[in-house]
């Protein structure tokens, strides 16, 4: 194959021509992405100022086509972003009306939504229902994941501060929330008690505020250890028969908190069968069940499950 071969005038006038391709098409990328379009994307509608004495139905979907202009490099960006869109809605205007218009807030939009320009937005026209607002009082449900180290665990009842929320929103809304959640506390490698702050969830929904918007709460962690016990088993529901049952004890397995480990004696369990199961419906064995178990402990495993029984005459 031939090879050519330049000289060094030839490779002189080559490497102008290449600067001076390059050039230009830099010069034309400038001055198109420069240059400014006219183009449309969807919005989701945030709501601002939203009346303390009324609750705000919304009677179209949240999400609108915004008109824009915005210079073409934006536009490039844009192909590379999947960043959510939003558009704010002062609703000042519906304490005397039940409808707001984006045409006279476009002045208020602008400052917001940049670097682009909004020269419209369809529909350009919102309208609400409206509903007086009511006040409901739920106790408020901690969300956690607690990660311990060996050994340890939560050794007591967790506190939580307050421990009910205050919901003001229109009253079939709230008629149908019985508890409200925080966010999810994460605490990883626990052993020591867990003192902490946590946000009340966010409503999400337009016409349901939510106070207070912060708790505290305690959680008492201990370290554990595994023990186990035979306690005697009890008959419940026998009122007529001499019941022996074989064997007549059952060995818990447990863990407990070491500073717990002395209140948690035989005496503060109680396990026994249900007579009523061969009464009502003959059962050959009888299948053990707690019926007492100390809060501050957690079972591992009871042995053995069902028992023999002798019904003396």
């Amino acid at each position: 194959m031939p090879i050519l071969r330049l000289s060094k005038k030839e490779k002189r006038k080559f490497s102008v021509f290449i600067a001076c391709v390059i050039a230009a098409i830099a010069s034309w990328l400038f001055f198109a992405l420069s240059a400014f379009y006219q183009f449309t994307v969807q919005a989701r509608i945030h709501y601002k100022n939203v009346p303390a004495f009324r609750s705000v139905h919304p009677l179209q979907p949240g999400i609108v086509n915004v008109n824009m202009e915005a210079a073409g490099w934006y536009l490039l960006l844009s192909k590379f972003k999947s960043k959510e869109h939003v558009i704010g809605v002062d609703l000042q205007e519906v304490a005397k009306r039940n409808f707001v218009t984006f045409s006279n807030q476009l002045n208020r939009i602008n400052k917001d939504f940049k670097p682009g320009k909004v020269t419209a937005v369809s529909p350009d026209t919102l309208f609400f229902d409206f509903s007086k607002n009511t006040v409901k009082k739920v106790p408020l449900k901690l969300v956690s994941r607690l990660d311990f180290e060996n050994q340890y665990n939560i050794s007591g009842k967790t506190a939580i501060n307050p421990d009910s929320v205050t919901l003001t929103g229109p009253a079939d809304a709230l008629r149908r929330i019985t508890e409200w959640q925080t966010d999810s506390l994460i605490v990883k490698k626990v052993r020591k008690d867990v003192l902490s702050v946590v946000a009340t969830k966010a409503s999400g929904v337009l016409n349901i505020n939510v106070f207070p918007s912060t708790a505290t709460v305690a959680i008492p962690v201990g370290e554990f250890t595994e023990t186990t016990l035979d306690v005697p088993l009890k008959v419940f529901n026998n009122h007529e028969y001499e019941v022996k049952l074989l064997p007549e004890k059952v060995r818990i397995t447990f863990m407990v908190s070491l500073k717990d480990f002395r209140s948690s004696g035989r005496n503060s369990f109680t396990a026994g069968v249900d007579f009523n199961q061969w009464l009502l419906q003959k059962y050959n064995e009888l299948p053990v069940m707690l019926r007492k178990v100390p809060a501050f402990v957690k079972v591992i495993k009871y042995e053995p499950q069902t028992v023999d029984f002798i019904i003396k005459e």
